[in-house]
Protein backbone atom coordinates (compact mmCIF):
# COMPACT_ATOMS: atom_id res chain seq x y z
CA UNK A 1 0.00 0.00 0.00
CA UNK A 2 2.80 2.02 1.31
CA UNK A 3 4.53 1.24 -2.75
CA UNK A 4 1.39 2.15 -4.58
CA UNK A 5 0.83 5.67 -2.32
CA UNK A 6 5.01 6.11 -3.26
CA UNK A 7 4.46 5.90 -6.89
CA UNK A 8 1.47 7.96 -7.48
CA UNK A 9 2.69 10.77 -5.69
CA UNK A 10 6.31 10.64 -8.00
CA UNK A 11 3.88 10.47 -10.99
CA UNK A 12 2.36 13.03 -9.73
CA UNK A 13 5.31 15.40 -9.08
CA UNK A 14 6.56 14.57 -12.78
CA UNK A 15 3.33 15.30 -14.35
CA UNK A 16 3.30 18.89 -12.13
CA UNK A 17 6.78 19.14 -13.52
CA UNK A 18 6.03 18.56 -17.13
CA UNK A 19 3.45 21.57 -17.29
CA UNK A 20 5.74 23.97 -15.66
CA UNK A 21 8.31 23.37 -18.25
CA UNK A 22 5.60 23.31 -21.06
CA UNK A 23 4.48 26.60 -19.61
CA UNK A 24 7.73 27.96 -19.49
CA UNK A 25 8.03 27.00 -23.26
CA UNK A 26 4.86 28.83 -24.28
CA UNK A 27 5.70 32.24 -22.01
CA UNK A 28 9.67 32.50 -24.14
CA UNK A 29 7.70 32.31 -27.06
CA UNK A 30 7.79 35.84 -28.52
CA UNK A 31 6.48 37.14 -31.63
CA UNK A 32 8.32 39.89 -33.88
CA UNK A 33 7.19 41.96 -36.75
CA UNK A 34 10.32 41.61 -39.54
CA UNK A 35 11.08 42.23 -42.59
CA UNK A 36 12.42 39.39 -44.79
CA UNK A 37 15.26 38.93 -47.44
CA UNK A 38 15.37 35.96 -50.24
CA UNK A 39 18.44 34.41 -50.19
CA UNK A 40 19.29 34.18 -54.07
CA UNK A 41 22.82 32.74 -55.64
CA UNK A 42 24.54 35.21 -57.96
CA UNK A 43 27.83 35.40 -59.72
CA UNK A 44 30.10 36.97 -57.78
CA UNK A 45 33.72 38.20 -59.24
CA UNK A 46 36.38 35.96 -57.86
CA UNK A 47 39.00 38.35 -56.62
CA UNK A 48 42.96 38.00 -56.01
CA UNK A 49 44.64 39.93 -53.60
CA UNK A 50 47.77 42.03 -53.95
CA UNK A 51 49.73 43.94 -50.81
CA UNK A 52 50.17 47.70 -51.30
CA UNK A 53 50.40 50.98 -49.12
CA UNK A 54 48.88 54.66 -49.19
CA UNK A 55 51.30 57.27 -50.39
CA UNK A 56 50.70 60.72 -50.84
CA UNK A 57 50.43 61.62 -54.55
CA UNK A 58 52.63 64.31 -54.82
CA UNK A 59 55.42 63.47 -52.10
CA UNK A 60 58.33 66.31 -51.83
CA UNK A 61 61.93 66.56 -49.40
CA UNK A 62 61.67 70.64 -48.68
CA UNK A 63 65.35 71.53 -48.55
CA UNK A 64 66.29 75.36 -48.35
CA UNK A 65 67.80 77.07 -51.50
CA UNK A 66 69.84 78.93 -49.12
CA UNK A 67 73.00 77.72 -45.83
CA UNK A 68 71.77 78.99 -42.40
CA UNK A 69 70.49 78.20 -38.98
CA UNK A 70 66.90 76.92 -39.00
CA UNK A 71 65.14 79.46 -36.69
CA UNK A 72 61.44 78.28 -36.80
CA UNK A 73 59.97 75.24 -38.16
CA UNK A 74 56.02 76.02 -38.16
CA UNK A 75 54.18 72.62 -38.81
CA UNK A 76 54.32 69.65 -36.74
CA UNK A 77 54.30 66.20 -38.37
CA UNK A 78 50.70 65.07 -39.21
CA UNK A 79 49.62 69.36 -39.26
CA UNK A 80 48.35 70.00 -42.60
CA UNK A 81 49.24 73.87 -44.42
CA UNK A 82 48.26 75.68 -47.37
CA UNK A 83 49.77 76.36 -50.49
CA UNK A 84 52.13 79.50 -50.11
CA UNK A 85 52.11 79.18 -46.19
CA UNK A 86 55.75 79.28 -44.23
CA UNK A 87 56.35 75.71 -43.31
CA UNK A 88 60.45 76.67 -41.65
CA UNK A 89 62.53 79.44 -41.78
CA UNK A 90 66.51 80.11 -41.79
CA UNK A 91 68.76 82.90 -40.51
CA UNK A 92 71.93 83.99 -42.35
CA UNK A 93 73.73 87.24 -41.52
CA UNK A 94 75.65 87.21 -44.93
CA UNK A 95 72.68 87.67 -46.67
CA UNK A 96 71.40 90.18 -44.08
CA UNK A 97 74.58 92.06 -44.88
CA UNK A 98 74.19 91.63 -48.87
CA UNK A 99 70.72 92.94 -48.37
CA UNK A 100 71.97 96.16 -46.25
CA UNK A 101 74.60 96.76 -48.89
CA UNK A 102 72.36 96.89 -51.74
CA UNK A 103 69.86 99.06 -49.93
CA UNK A 104 72.92 101.51 -48.92
CA UNK A 105 73.33 101.42 -52.53
CA UNK A 106 69.81 102.44 -54.05
CA UNK A 107 69.99 105.57 -50.88
CA UNK A 108 73.39 106.76 -52.22
CA UNK A 109 71.82 106.44 -55.99
CA UNK A 110 69.27 107.86 -54.53
CA UNK A 111 70.70 111.06 -53.10
CA UNK A 112 73.20 111.22 -56.41
CA UNK A 113 69.87 111.79 -58.74
CA UNK A 114 68.61 114.62 -56.31
CA UNK A 115 72.12 116.26 -56.50
CA UNK A 116 72.12 116.18 -60.05
CA UNK A 117 68.51 117.40 -60.80
CA UNK A 118 69.76 120.53 -58.79
CA UNK A 119 72.47 120.23 -60.57
CA UNK A 120 70.81 120.79 -64.08
CA UNK A 121 68.13 123.39 -62.50
CA UNK A 122 71.20 125.58 -62.25
CA UNK A 123 72.52 124.96 -65.54
CA UNK A 124 69.17 125.39 -67.00
CA UNK A 125 69.17 128.73 -65.08
CA UNK A 126 72.39 129.42 -66.16
CA UNK A 127 71.36 128.92 -69.64
CA UNK A 128 68.18 131.12 -69.76
CA UNK A 129 70.79 133.93 -68.32
CA UNK A 130 73.17 133.51 -70.88
CA UNK A 131 70.46 133.41 -73.60
CA UNK A 132 69.04 136.81 -72.47
CA UNK A 133 72.44 138.32 -72.53
CA UNK A 134 73.34 136.67 -75.82
CA UNK A 135 69.98 138.33 -77.96
CA UNK A 136 70.48 141.94 -76.18
CA UNK A 137 74.64 141.63 -77.55
CA UNK A 138 73.71 140.08 -80.68
CA UNK A 139 71.12 142.96 -81.70
CA UNK A 140 73.49 145.46 -79.96
CA UNK A 141 76.00 143.74 -82.82
CA UNK A 142 73.95 144.06 -85.07
CA UNK A 143 72.51 147.70 -84.43
CA UNK A 144 76.57 148.75 -84.29
CA UNK A 145 77.33 147.65 -87.71
CA UNK A 146 75.09 149.77 -89.14
CA UNK A 147 75.77 153.16 -87.54
CA UNK A 148 79.68 151.74 -88.42
CA UNK A 149 78.70 151.51 -92.17
CA UNK A 150 77.10 154.91 -91.78
CA UNK A 151 80.48 156.20 -90.20
CA UNK A 152 78.07 156.98 -86.74
CA UNK A 153 80.55 155.18 -84.05
CA UNK A 154 83.79 155.12 -83.94
CA UNK A 155 85.80 151.91 -84.64
CA UNK A 156 86.74 152.23 -80.87
CA UNK A 157 83.45 151.82 -80.00
CA UNK A 158 82.28 149.14 -82.41
CA UNK A 159 84.89 146.97 -81.30
CA UNK A 160 83.76 146.96 -77.73
CA UNK A 161 80.44 146.07 -78.89
CA UNK A 162 81.88 143.27 -80.83
CA UNK A 163 83.67 142.19 -78.03
CA UNK A 164 80.68 141.91 -75.62
CA UNK A 165 78.92 140.18 -78.33
CA UNK A 166 81.48 137.10 -78.90
CA UNK A 167 81.41 137.12 -74.73
CA UNK A 168 77.91 136.46 -74.71
CA UNK A 169 78.23 133.92 -77.60
CA UNK A 170 80.82 131.82 -75.74
CA UNK A 171 78.99 132.49 -72.14
CA UNK A 172 75.71 130.45 -73.72
CA UNK A 173 77.92 127.98 -75.75
CA UNK A 174 79.64 127.02 -72.31
CA UNK A 175 75.96 127.22 -70.41
CA UNK A 176 74.19 125.24 -73.09
CA UNK A 177 77.12 122.48 -72.50
CA UNK A 178 76.60 123.02 -68.55
CA UNK A 179 73.59 121.54 -69.21
CA UNK A 180 74.23 118.67 -71.60
CA UNK A 181 76.70 117.72 -68.74
CA UNK A 182 74.07 118.24 -66.03
CA UNK A 183 71.96 115.63 -68.03
CA UNK A 184 74.42 113.11 -68.74
CA UNK A 185 75.04 113.56 -64.79
CA UNK A 186 71.52 112.75 -64.28
CA UNK A 187 71.37 109.94 -67.18
CA UNK A 188 74.65 107.97 -64.94
CA UNK A 189 73.29 108.43 -61.81
CA UNK A 190 70.05 106.60 -63.33
CA UNK A 191 72.00 103.84 -64.11
CA UNK A 192 73.33 103.65 -61.10
CA UNK A 193 70.20 103.49 -59.40
CA UNK A 194 68.69 100.93 -61.62
CA UNK A 195 72.15 99.36 -60.94
CA UNK A 196 71.69 99.01 -57.45
CA UNK A 197 67.96 98.44 -57.74
CA UNK A 198 69.19 95.36 -58.83
CA UNK A 199 71.31 94.35 -56.99
CA UNK A 200 69.05 94.86 -54.58
CA UNK A 201 66.00 92.51 -55.76
CA UNK A 202 68.92 89.66 -55.85
CA UNK A 203 69.31 90.04 -52.46
CA UNK A 204 66.16 90.26 -51.28
CA UNK A 205 65.15 87.42 -54.13
CA UNK A 206 67.90 85.50 -51.38
CA UNK A 207 66.65 86.91 -48.28
CA UNK A 208 63.36 85.78 -49.48
CA UNK A 209 65.13 82.03 -49.68
CA UNK A 210 65.09 82.23 -45.59
CA UNK A 211 61.36 81.73 -45.68
CA UNK A 212 60.36 78.03 -47.30
CA UNK A 213 57.53 78.29 -48.79
CA UNK A 214 54.76 75.53 -49.21
CA UNK A 215 54.82 74.54 -53.09
CA UNK A 216 50.95 73.25 -52.47
CA UNK A 217 48.21 72.50 -50.03
CA UNK A 218 49.66 69.25 -48.15
CA UNK A 219 50.50 67.56 -44.76
CA UNK A 220 53.43 67.21 -43.20
CA UNK A 221 54.83 63.21 -43.22
CA UNK A 222 58.53 64.01 -41.66
CA UNK A 223 60.34 66.17 -40.07
CA UNK A 224 64.05 65.52 -40.52
CA UNK A 225 65.79 68.43 -38.79
CA UNK A 226 65.39 70.36 -35.80
CA UNK A 227 65.66 73.97 -35.15
CA UNK A 228 68.94 75.03 -34.03
CA UNK A 229 70.82 72.90 -37.10
CA UNK A 230 72.53 74.32 -40.24
CA UNK A 231 70.70 74.00 -43.66
CA UNK A 232 71.81 73.72 -46.52
CA UNK A 233 71.04 73.62 -50.04
CA UNK A 234 69.89 69.54 -51.14
CA UNK A 235 69.62 68.41 -47.10
CA UNK A 236 65.98 67.97 -46.65
CA UNK A 237 64.36 69.84 -43.41
CA UNK A 238 60.62 68.20 -44.09
CA UNK A 239 59.14 65.62 -46.14
CA UNK A 240 55.42 66.55 -47.48
CA UNK A 241 52.65 65.16 -49.13
CA UNK A 242 49.58 66.64 -51.05
CA UNK A 243 46.20 66.41 -49.65
CA UNK A 244 44.95 63.41 -52.24
CA UNK A 245 46.10 59.84 -51.91
CA UNK A 246 46.96 57.54 -54.00
CA UNK A 247 47.80 53.42 -53.53
CA UNK A 248 50.62 51.56 -54.51
CA UNK A 249 50.07 47.96 -54.52
CA UNK A 250 52.44 45.43 -55.71
CA UNK A 251 50.83 42.31 -58.78
CA UNK A 252 52.45 39.44 -59.49
CA UNK A 253 54.01 38.91 -62.82
CA UNK A 254 51.80 36.53 -63.62
CA UNK A 255 49.07 39.63 -63.61
CA UNK A 256 50.26 40.86 -66.30
CA UNK A 257 48.07 41.54 -69.19
CA UNK A 258 45.34 40.89 -66.87
CA UNK A 259 45.30 44.20 -65.31
CA UNK A 260 44.99 47.33 -67.11
CA UNK A 261 44.85 51.45 -66.46
CA UNK A 262 41.12 52.59 -65.25
CA UNK A 263 40.37 48.64 -63.98
CA UNK A 264 38.32 48.65 -61.24
CA UNK A 265 40.13 47.54 -57.32
CA UNK A 266 38.38 46.84 -54.31
CA UNK A 267 40.08 48.79 -51.54
CA UNK A 268 40.79 47.06 -47.66
CA UNK A 269 42.68 49.22 -44.70
CA UNK A 270 42.15 46.87 -41.85
CA UNK A 271 44.35 49.22 -40.13
CA UNK A 272 41.67 51.78 -40.03
CA UNK A 273 38.36 49.62 -40.02
CA UNK A 274 37.81 51.21 -44.42
CA UNK A 275 37.28 49.46 -47.40
CA UNK A 276 35.94 51.43 -50.91
CA UNK A 277 36.11 50.95 -54.72
CA UNK A 278 38.99 52.47 -56.31
CA UNK A 279 40.37 52.66 -60.14
CA UNK A 280 44.04 51.62 -61.47
CA UNK A 281 45.52 54.73 -62.68
CA UNK A 282 49.50 53.89 -63.73
CA UNK A 283 51.30 51.11 -64.51
CA UNK A 284 54.47 50.53 -64.25
CA UNK A 285 56.28 48.50 -67.10
CA UNK A 286 58.85 47.18 -65.56
CA UNK A 287 59.14 43.52 -63.22
CA UNK A 288 61.13 43.73 -60.10
CA UNK A 289 63.47 40.61 -60.61
CA UNK A 290 64.09 40.24 -56.54
CA UNK A 291 59.94 40.09 -56.37
CA UNK A 292 58.83 39.31 -59.65
CA UNK A 293 56.08 41.86 -59.19
CA UNK A 294 55.19 45.15 -60.83
CA UNK A 295 53.49 47.86 -59.63
CA UNK A 296 50.50 49.49 -59.95
CA UNK A 297 48.89 52.91 -58.92
CA UNK A 298 45.17 53.46 -57.86
CA UNK A 299 42.96 56.06 -56.89
CA UNK A 300 41.96 56.58 -52.71
CA UNK A 301 40.03 58.27 -50.47
CA UNK A 302 41.96 61.07 -48.51
CA UNK A 303 40.78 60.52 -44.64
CA UNK A 304 43.53 57.58 -44.47
CA UNK A 305 46.93 57.85 -42.78
CA UNK A 306 50.24 57.35 -45.51
CA UNK A 307 52.26 54.59 -45.23
CA UNK A 308 49.00 52.84 -44.14
CA UNK A 309 48.64 48.97 -45.50
CA UNK A 310 46.18 47.98 -47.90
CA UNK A 311 44.81 44.94 -49.82
CA UNK A 312 43.52 45.43 -53.30
CA UNK A 313 41.30 42.92 -54.33
CA UNK A 314 41.07 42.60 -58.37
CA UNK A 315 38.45 40.51 -60.26
CA UNK A 316 39.60 37.42 -61.94
CA UNK A 317 36.86 35.40 -63.55
CA UNK A 318 33.45 34.39 -61.42
CA UNK A 319 31.96 32.21 -58.92
CA UNK A 320 28.57 31.21 -58.22
CA UNK A 321 27.92 32.91 -54.68
CA UNK A 322 25.25 33.47 -51.80
CA UNK A 323 25.35 37.47 -50.58
CA UNK A 324 23.10 38.36 -47.85
CA UNK A 325 22.59 42.11 -46.34
CA UNK A 326 25.53 42.50 -43.15
CA UNK A 327 22.32 43.50 -40.82
CA UNK A 328 21.18 39.33 -41.35
CA UNK A 329 23.86 38.18 -39.72
CA UNK A 330 24.41 38.33 -36.03
CA UNK A 331 26.89 36.83 -33.36
CA UNK A 332 25.70 34.19 -30.68
CA UNK A 333 28.59 33.47 -28.69
CA UNK A 334 31.80 33.18 -30.83
CA UNK A 335 29.20 31.87 -33.71
CA UNK A 336 27.78 33.73 -36.76
CA UNK A 337 23.91 32.75 -37.14
CA UNK A 338 20.85 34.08 -39.55
CA UNK A 339 17.46 33.41 -38.74
CA UNK A 340 15.41 31.69 -41.46
CA UNK A 341 11.58 32.01 -41.65
CA UNK A 342 10.25 28.07 -41.61
CA UNK A 343 6.21 28.42 -42.00
CA UNK A 344 6.25 31.31 -39.67
CA UNK A 345 9.35 30.58 -37.21
CA UNK A 346 12.55 31.67 -36.84
CA UNK A 347 15.14 28.76 -37.57
CA UNK A 348 18.28 29.69 -36.31
CA UNK A 349 21.32 28.62 -38.53
CA UNK A 350 24.92 28.86 -38.29
CA UNK A 351 26.70 30.16 -41.22
CA UNK A 352 30.19 30.48 -42.22
CA UNK A 353 30.82 34.16 -43.60
CA UNK A 354 33.10 34.78 -46.29
CA UNK A 355 34.45 38.68 -47.80
CA UNK A 356 32.22 41.53 -47.13
CA UNK A 357 31.43 43.79 -50.64
CA UNK A 358 29.75 46.83 -49.29
CA UNK A 359 26.48 46.65 -47.27
CA UNK A 360 26.72 42.60 -47.86
CA UNK A 361 28.65 39.51 -46.79
CA UNK A 362 29.29 36.50 -48.61
CA UNK A 363 27.55 33.21 -46.79
CA UNK A 364 30.51 29.68 -47.72
CA UNK A 365 27.93 27.28 -45.72
CA UNK A 366 25.08 27.04 -43.81
CA UNK A 367 22.78 28.55 -46.48
CA UNK A 368 21.77 26.73 -50.13
CA UNK A 369 19.56 29.46 -51.88
CA UNK A 370 15.75 30.09 -51.72
CA UNK A 371 15.30 30.99 -47.99
CA UNK A 372 13.91 33.34 -47.02
CA UNK A 373 15.95 35.28 -43.93
CA UNK A 374 15.76 38.01 -41.19
CA UNK A 375 16.82 41.11 -42.79
CA UNK A 376 17.78 43.28 -39.76
CA UNK A 377 17.23 43.76 -35.79
CA UNK A 378 17.74 39.65 -35.36
CA UNK A 379 19.76 40.72 -31.40
CA UNK A 380 16.32 39.47 -29.75
CA UNK A 381 15.44 36.72 -32.01
CA UNK A 382 15.69 33.08 -30.90
CA UNK A 383 14.42 29.61 -32.83
CA UNK A 384 11.02 28.66 -32.35
CA UNK A 385 10.31 32.92 -31.82
CA UNK A 386 6.83 33.88 -34.06
CA UNK A 387 8.01 36.27 -37.66
CA UNK A 388 5.62 38.29 -39.27
CA UNK A 389 6.46 39.63 -42.33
Amino acid sequence: MLRILLLVLIGSVIACGGNKDENIKKAEVQKHKVSFVNVQKEQLPVYREFSGTVSAEDMVAITPKVIGYITNINYKEGMRFKKGAVLFEVSSQEIQEKLKLAESYVAEADNAIEQSKIGLKIAEEQLRQANAQYELAEKTYKRYQNLLKNESISKQEFDQVEAQYKMAKEAKASAESGVNLAKERMNQANVKKNQALAGKGEASVYAGYTKVIAPFDGIVLEKLVDVGNLAAPGQPVLKIGSNRNVIYSYVPESAIGKVKVGDELFIKVDSVGKSFKSKIVEISPNVDPMTRNFKIKSSAIDDIPVGAYTVALFADGNKESIMVPKSAVTMRGQLSVVFVNVGGKADMRIVKTGDAIGDKVEIISGLNGGEKIVEKNTDNIKSGDLLEG
